[in-house]
């Protein structure tokens, strides 16, 4: 056991330092287009890249987050060729998502919602350009979730970081030359670069491959499980892309610029989803062993260090908002501190939210971290629609707190729910829709 906590330690401690280091090489990617492009060129591509981020986790219908909780389980079983189907199907159909968007979705989109006329973008070039984000896109999105469920954190983290750094070196050295052409191309690059780095990995380590054979029981049971956490994944987008992308159609692109500079502040909170990641794999296994004690600890240590991380937050950027926000971006973006203070606030509610969701997928309880999230997710919409028109780019920070507050409240009573009915010291095999009962030679 005392190996099994240096293990998780160890990898949240690596998967934490990288995600702060992936968050600051993201700021000063931010912070080169904000100064390198004009106002309504940064608005129009950071609100598009938050609508490719939400299509692509929308139209995988949840089969990349179901591979994630049902690859460890079948591992945990023992059953190595129905994980091998579980990685080859989910590699399939990411793809084929990333073809669909890039041919058919994001084009109708750009099209029926005339965003680029809206913000002066007449450039046919930069239309073609943007079809080169859904493909790669998806495919890094799906292979950073499997090799986390594969427990390869620091391949997974060394490709994020491969990802970031090589978009923030792209638009470094030809940002000024070629504009918002030369961004959005270093953004897909850097995608495919780490998206291919992923799929080799896992060829080379584990021998996964996509021409594995899948069982249609493995194949119904991914995609049940992955019906189930689409409604998840709507829970865990609806912090930022959504409420940017709403923005992006409700106000003036001047505030939606001023969101799009305290966005990336708060998202340097984000990282610690690392915890989230690393910590599935072995709540499933936790449960599976009836280790409730250690379960409940680790429900109430997330509670209390979100508080401790809130009410620090609050000091700081209480006081010290404006003056940091000209630190990081320049005085002209100073206005967007009170955004920048209630988006960290929500994003702190977030993590600690997806933290309890993904304790309950791990623990076999699907359907009723999908239920919860979905219905934080329909709140979310109302409060974006309803807030962004009236307060701007600070309404929809509202938005995203609120929705993210509810959500935590909820989870985290499912959760201690879960636990107390939750027998304790022997196996759990039963309830979850990406496992089958063990074989009777290793009962």
């Amino acid at each position: 056991m005392s190996s099994g906590k240096r293990y998780f330690f160890g990898n949240t401690a690596f998967s934490m330092t990288c995600a702060f280091v992936i968050g600051g090489c993201a700021y000063l990617t931010r912070r080169f287009t904000s100064n390198g492009l004009s106002g309504n060129e940064y608005a129009f591509f950071y609100s598009t890249f938050s609508l490719v981020t939400l299509l692509v986790a929308l139209f995988s219908m949840g089969i990349p987050n179901a591979s994630f909780f049902c690859i460890p389980d079948a591992r945990n079983r023992g059953q190595v060729d129905e994980a091998h189907g579980f990685y080859a199907w989910c590699a399939r159909w990411v793809f084929l998502v990333g073809v669909f968007l890039t041919v058919v979705g994001l084009p109708a989109v750009l099209l029926a919602g005339d965003s680029m006329e809206r913000y002066g973008i007449n450039s046919r070039r930069i239309f073609w350009l943007l079809l080169l984000l859904p493909l790669p896109f998806s495919v890094f999105a799906a292979t950073t979730l499997l090799l986390n469920g594969l427990k390869e954190f620091v391949a997974s983290n060394l490709l994020q970081l491969w990802n970031t750094t090589t978009i923030l070196a792209g638009v470094w050295l030809f940002q000024a030359k070629y504009g918002l052409a030369a961004v959005i191309t270093v953004y897909a690059i850097g995608a495919w670069c780490a998206g291919l780095g992923g799929i080799i990995w896992a060829r080379r380590k584990h021998g996964f491959t996509v021409l594995h054979q899948v069982s249609p029981d493995g194949r119904k049971r991914l995609m049940k499980a992955g019906g189930w956490l689409l409604l998840s994944c709507t829970g865990y987008y609806f912090f930022a892309e959504l409420g940017n992308v709403i923005l992006s159609y409700r106000v003036t692109p001047e505030e939606t610029l001023l969101f799009n500079i305290a966005l990336p502040v708060a998202l340097m909170i984000r990282p610690l989803y690392a915890i989230s990641e690393v910590f599935a794999p072995f709540s499933n296994q936790l449960y599976q062993e009836g280790d409730t004690r250690a379960l409940r600890r680790s429900v109430w240590s997330m509670l209390g260090g979100t508080a401790v991380m809130m009410a620090g937050a609050g000091i700081v950027f209480g006081f010290g908002g404006r003056w940091i926000l000209t630190l990081l971006f320049g005085a002209e973006f100073a206005d967007a501190a009170p955004c920048t203070l209630i988006l960290i606030e929500g994003a702190l509610l977030w993590n600690a939210a997806r933290f309890y969701a993904d304790m309950l997928n791990s623990m076999h309880h699907e359907r009723r971290a999908a239920l919860i999230t979905a219905g934080a997710a329909a709140l979310s919409v109302v409060l974006y629609w309803i807030l962004s028109s009236r307060l701007g780019a600070d309404g929809t920070a509202w938005a995203a707190l609120i929705a993210s507050a509810v959500w935590l409240v909820a989870v985290l009573v499912s959760v201690l729910f879960v636990l107390a009915w939750t027998p304790r010291g022997r196996n759990r095999h039963g309830g979850s829709t990406c496992s089958t009962p063990a074989p009777s030679a290793t009962r």
